[in-house]
């Protein structure tokens, strides 16, 4: 498995459904200075072990939400698997509030399924999280793809494993999914921000943000062994020196900060934003989509 940075998008490890995901138990040998015989229970001093990660498993369940109402929306699912979120948006109703309550459900900074100590490797999970928001907000930027980029559909109890051996799907980092913006992005309503009329792409993709409108903050890396960075630009206001508004998940997850808390400064000058604007045909074709889906 490519090692992955702190800052880096997520890759998917091969693993079993065995009790691979648990913490090894605390030793329960006793110490060789000591005179107490092998029977005798640990003195009562001893560390308790830590409490075991949620279970990684290759299939995928399909859940509204989450299987505990308390939790935040995907907690239950491995960051491989799709998130039916409860709370959805698309083109035809966009408002920051509801964009808002999107990213929120998602809970970000305490949703064990973004925790970088979830999987035994150090990885991070920012291309999970931008998938599952705008995934949400019927403007998804795909985690797989088919073999045209098209988004996959993962079926309820599928082996996630099995299926992309099988269907020959593709597993996309933040670096790939940034490739997939460039090649496929304006065909699903994508359009990368640019200067104009003396505002900054900083100012314009706050403005989409605050317009309900999916925002993304991307860093592409030249460096084929490590992955890009990306990021949620959500709704508020823009510091003159730290950026806009970004919800993140990476070495440090958080809902509400800026754009300088997610992303390293040596990768600042070169972050990208795409916003998901369809034009109204789009818009009006999505909305039958969903409407058809009822």
């Amino acid at each position: 498995m490519t090692t992955i940075s702190a800052t880096s998008g997520n890759s998917l490890p091969v693993v079993s459904n065995a009790s691979a995901n648990t913490s090894a138990p605390a030793s329960t040998s006793t110490p060789a200075s000591t005179s107490t015989p092998a029977s005798t229970p640990e003195a009562a001093s001893t560390p308790a072990a830590k409490p075991a990660r949620p279970a990684q498993t290759q299939v995928c369940d399909a859940f509204e939400g989450s299987v505990d109402p308390k939790k935040p929306a995907g907690y239950h699912l491995q960051f491989h698997c799709p998130v039916n979120a409860p709370i959805k948006n698309d083109s035809s109703n966009r408002s920051a509030e509801k964009y808002t309550e999107v990213i929120a459900q998602f809970d970000v900074k305490h949703n064990q399924r973004y925790n970088k100590d979830h999987q035994p490797f150090g990885t991070t999970y920012c291309s999970t999280f931008v998938w599952d928001v705008t995934k949400a907000m019927g403007a998804e930027i795909p985690y797989w793809t088919d073999q045209n980029g098209k988004p996959a559909e993962i079926p309820a109890n599928a082996n996630i494993i099995q299926l992309a051996k099988k269907e020959k799907l593709s597993i996309n980092n933040a670096n790939s999914m940034i490739e997939w913006l460039e090649k496929h992005g304006q065909a699903n309503g994508w359009t990368k921000v640019v200067a104009q009329e003396g505002k900054t792409v900083e100012a314009l993709a706050q403005a989409a943000a605050n317009e309900g409108k999916p925002t993304v903050a991307v860093w592409k890396s030249s460096n084929k062994d490590e992955s890009g960075h990306v990021g949620i630009v959500r709704p508020g206001i823009a510091d003159k020196h730290k950026g806009p508004a970004l919800a993140h998940a990476g070495n440090r997850n958080f809902d509400n900060e800026y754009r300088n808390d997610g992303f390293l400064k040596s990768q600042l000058p070169t972050i990208a934003y795409w916003v998901h604007n369809p034009p109204p045909a789009a818009a009006a074709a999505a909305t039958a989509v969903d409407a058809a889906k009822e």
